[in-house]
């Protein structure tokens, strides 16, 4: 896509109860303009589902209903990639785990980081509240217990690729 979403747009859908975003979208322009989309949906309080790709993890913590509750808790169904989207991951899966991964996306909260770096609290956080955490391309962690166990309580998928 060559256009963005216009800034005070998505504010005034203060009833919109579903936004999908979760797009692998290339430029520098998207880095910019997330955040101000990002900033928009904390007015929507009928938003229950949402897919988002993020560039980064310090990203999560602009999708606040204020300055102090996070939003994501509340959703229905979120879907949230985090990192640089690689779209070839899921061909190189075999066709048995490529079914599972399709009905496990049918949870509700699911969160993919991917080529990140350590355990950043952002993702720690949006982790607490997710079913499926698909983590991918990441070299630094050492150990799953790295994302701490008390954060992963509610996961009941996990996927891990590189």
């Amino acid at each position: 896509m060559d256009t963005t979403i216009p800034i005070g747009v998505l504010s005034k859908l203060s009833g919109l109860q579903e936004l999908s975003m979760d797009v692998n979208i290339d430029g520098d322009w998207w880095d910019s303009d997330v955040k101000v989309i990002l900033n928009e949906l904390s007015s929507l309080k009928s938003l229950s589902i949402l897919e988002l790709y993020l560039p980064s993890a310090e990203l999560l913590q602009q999708l606040r209903w204020d300055s102090t509750k996070l939003m994501y808790p509340n959703f229905y169904k979120f879907r949230f990639t985090v990192g640089h989207h690689r779209q070839r991951i899921i061909s190189h899966l075999p066709p048995e785990v490529k079914e599972i991964l399709k009905e496990q996306k049918k949870l509700k909260k699911c969160l993919k980081y991917i080529s990140g770096e350590g355990t950043p609290i952002e993702i720690n956080e949006a982790l607490k509240h997710a079913t499926l955490f698909f983590l991918d391309c990441h070299w630094t962690v050492k150990m799953l217990s790295e994302f701490e166990n008390e954060n992963m309580v509610n996961l009941q998928f996990c996927l891990l690729m590189e």
